[in-house]
């Protein structure tokens, strides 16, 4: 299984209506358990979505770890926490997410490590209205929006990536975790790990520019059918790689939840879905006429 998708409300206003929203998310990242997938570890103390209560604002109340289980694990492992929580306001749900390299089995990541960050908006409002949430894990990369709407940006959610080979195929030199934005017309930023010597974690800021360029900003498909414009993103690990799990594309031209077929690196097509909005980083200048598309196969 590489790809899910499922729907839902996102109340939050008891413990539970906290769990539902929370254990569906869990429970279907747990249905990635093939290779390349999903495994959840046996660090103690993780969430127990029978018994768990709602947190205070802002807070987490409990977390999971996962890894990504692919064939550069031995290699490269990618270890990912996801708090689950309240945001500012009791009726608002969060997730936080930090990636590592390892875990101390009791729910701290050890080794090359990200910072924690919130990567739901603060200004989302639980409510009962139905919205598509779309998960891709596959080699070298795990992609989540959380919550679409129809006319914002995915709720929440995150992609990682590792970085490739000059043909696409996923290598154990770098990885991207790409945050989604707070509001339409803001950027956010990226961390990137690198494996290779010299190992370290970065923080890149994207406020100025982007993960890609799209030159002269044009905001609309003069080309149509197959031949929509699609433009790559970039990682620095400090030094540039392309990154094959993500892409921009013109919203004008792709529509939430529309799937396309590009090759991105390399010769071979892969598949991709459109998430509507300037979502998890945009190209030059915030400019709110692009989106960004995951992986999606």
């Amino acid at each position: 299984m590489a790809t899910a998708t499922y729907t839902s409300g996102t109340l939050h206003t008891t413990d539970a209506e906290f769990r539902i929203w929370g254990k569906e998310l869990s429970d279907t990242l747990q249905t990635f358990s093939s290779t390349p997938g999903l495994v959840k570890t046996g660090d103690t103390g993780q969430i127990n979505w029978a018994t768990v209560t709602r947190a205070s604002p802002p807070g987490d109340a409990g977390y999971e770890i996962y890894y990504l289980n692919d064939s550069l694990h031995g290699t490269a492992p990618i270890y990912i926490r996801i708090d689950y929580g309240t945001a500012s306001g009791a009726s608002r749900p969060r997730i936080k997410v930090t990636i590592g390299t390892g875990t101390n089995g009791a729910g701290t990541l050890t080794g090359i490590t990200g910072t924690a960050t919130i990567c739901t908006s603060d200004t989302v409002n639980g409510a009962a209205t139905t919205v598509p949430t779309y998960i891709c894990v596959n080699t070298g990369f795990f992609g989540l929006a959380w919550k679409c709407t129809t006319t914002n940006t995915p709720q929440g959610g995150f992609t990682i990536c590792r970085s490739c080979d000059a043909d696409g195929t996923p290598n154990a030199k770098a990885a991207i975790i790409c945050y989604p934005i707070v509001a339409t017309g803001t950027n956010t930023y990226t961390q990137t790990l690198r494996f290779e010597s010299v190992a370290a974690a970065q923080t890149q800021d994207v406020t100025g520019g982007g993960l890609s360029l799209v030159p002269g900003n044009v905001t609309s498909s003069s080309i149509g059918g197959a031949n929509l414009q699609v433009y790559m993103c970039w990682m620095n690990a400090p030094d540039v790689r392309p990154v094959f799990g993500i892409a921009t594309v013109v919203i004008a031209s792709h529509a939430l939840a529309t799937t396309f077929s590009v090759a991105l690196v390399g010769s071979t097509a892969r598949t991709y879905i459109a998430l509507n909005a300037n979502s998890f980083g945009s190209p030059a200048n915030k400019n709110v006429a692009y989106a960004l598309a995951m992986l999606y196969e």
